[in-house]
């Protein structure tokens, strides 16, 4: 048996290249826990910039819109569809801007998830495309068939 403090009797280094090799699965650990720290604080960042763009910006200027849109229709100088087509866009503002607010939320909670050092953590659904709503008759294919 080798004693332990025995000056000269272990390899030189020995010990160093095992602290070395112990310590690269840490290592890996810090570069990624960096990474995706970074990489939400970016989404954060995006996020948040939208979000106050379609505050300030998509949603009084659709307001304007239909206001104005509003006064000229009691004007008689526009169609009750022009009114109808300014609500609509009001409404879709009002829709980016719940998902722009959904988006800054999910993406603080994933920064507040890499800050406390949760890896691989996500609180992202994978939201279907909504479908956009068509006032023409449906095609004669499907459902003249299912009504047979």
């Amino acid at each position: 048996p080798t004693p332990l403090l025995a000056p000269g009797l272990s390899a030189p280094g020995g010990a160093d290249a095992i602290l070395r090799i112990a310590e690269q699965p840490l290592n890996a650990l810090v570069v990624t826990a960096r990474s995706e720290a970074r990489a939400a604080r970016e989404r954060l960042v995006e996020a948040r910039a939208r979000a106050e763009y379609v505050l300030s910006v998509v949603v009084p200027r659709r307001q304007r819109i239909l206001y104005l849109t509003q006064v000229e229709y009691n004007a008689m100088l526009r169609g009750v569809f022009d009114l109808l087509r300014a609500r609509q866009g009001l409404a879709e503002a009002d829709r980016q801007r719940v998902l722009a607010l959904q988006d800054y939320w999910l993406a603080r909670t994933e920064m507040d998830a890499a800050i406390a050092g949760v890896t691989g953590f996500t609180v992202r659904p994978e939201r279907p495309r909504p479908e956009r709503m068509t006032l023409s008759a449906p095609s004669g294919g499907q459902e003249a068939k299912e009504h047979k």
